[in-house]
């Protein structure tokens, strides 16, 4: 099944409970080149619905999708405390994949309207939103500083990738036929980005002052989501287990979770210092 049907049924919400329950899990997490450790595997979101799209806000706070009172809110919430903090509540709409903007308190987020309107936003620290670009379906996006992000645009049949300017409104497509996992490469200055030929998968790299791109690796059969470790490990994840894979190289099982405490594994994220991970799953 190809990538986009996938996001249609995230993005198609007539009823959010369609999309099945997931949950938002994290541990404490250590890695060599050989071994990775990880700590016990905490049930971060404990709610019933859809909750999904983590990404680290900082070393001790998570951003995330959350459902409540029939659509799906903001929140960020302390690994520490377990505190949530509430961050949208946009009446008849629901927000999704949200990402602090670098060098502010501020995050923006995909909103989706129960008209089917689908646009990215920005939310200050009072809760009040900005637009962002008025003609972009934007599915999912990635900020290289507080004024340039790339994101994907949903057209006809897909995703195409593009680096945009939220000041000018202006956007470049950079790549065609490419997935929702968007990521900084480690130490560079480039993204990686996924992107389909057909039912293959391969991570492509932008770096966006040279604009060159590069191949680095052909993910596993029906993997859609990805990470990166500090080290260059790209981090991925079927059924109960993580693996990991160096560009060059074959992806090797880095740990295997009890079926019990999480199965059919999708989004990965890791700390700024790779000492945590977040993972979705189903329990």
């Amino acid at each position: 099944m190809k990538y986009y049907h996938s996001l249609f049924m995230l993005f198609a919400i007539a009823s959010l409970w369609a999309q099945g329950d997931t949950e938002v899990y994290w541990a404490e997490l250590s890695t060599t080149e050989n071994s990775m450790t990880l700590g016990s595997l905490t049930n971060l979101s404990q709610n019933p619905g859809y909750d999904n799209q983590p990404s680290f806000w900082s070393e001790e706070v998570l951003v995330y999708t959350a459902t409540r009172n029939k659509q799906t809110d903001i929140l960020t919430q302390n690994l520490n405390s377990g505190i949530k903090q509430w961050k949208s509540a946009t009446f008849q709409s629901s927000e999704y994949s949200p990402l602090r903007i670098p060098q502010t308190e501020e995050f923006s987020a995909i909103r989706l309207d129960i008209k089917g309107l689908q646009r990215l936003y920005r939310y200050d620290t009072k809760g009040a939103s900005q637009l962002l670009f008025t003609d972009l379906k934007v599915g999912y996006q990635l900020w290289l500083s507080a004024t340039t992000l790339v994101c994907t645009v949903l057209v006809a049949d897909g995703m195409d990738l593009y680096l945009a300017d939220p000041q000018s409104g202006k956007a470049k497509r950079i790549a065609q036929n490419v997935g929702r996992s968007l990521h900084k490469l480690p130490q560079t200055n480039a993204i990686s980005f996924i992107q389909w030929e057909g039912e293959i998968a391969t991570v492509r790299t932008y770096d966006p002052q040279s604009q060159k791109k590069k191949t680095l690796v052909v993910l596993a059969s029906g993997v859609q989501d990805m990470a990166w470790l500090p080290s260059g490990e790209l981090l991925f994840g079927k059924g109960s287990t993580l693996y990991g894979q160096f560009p060059g190289k074959e992806a090797v099982i880095r740990h295997t979770f009890p079926s019990a405490s999480i199965q059919n594994i999708s989004r990965i994220a890791v700390s700024p210092s790779g000492k945590k991970i977040a993972l979705v799953g189903e329990e």
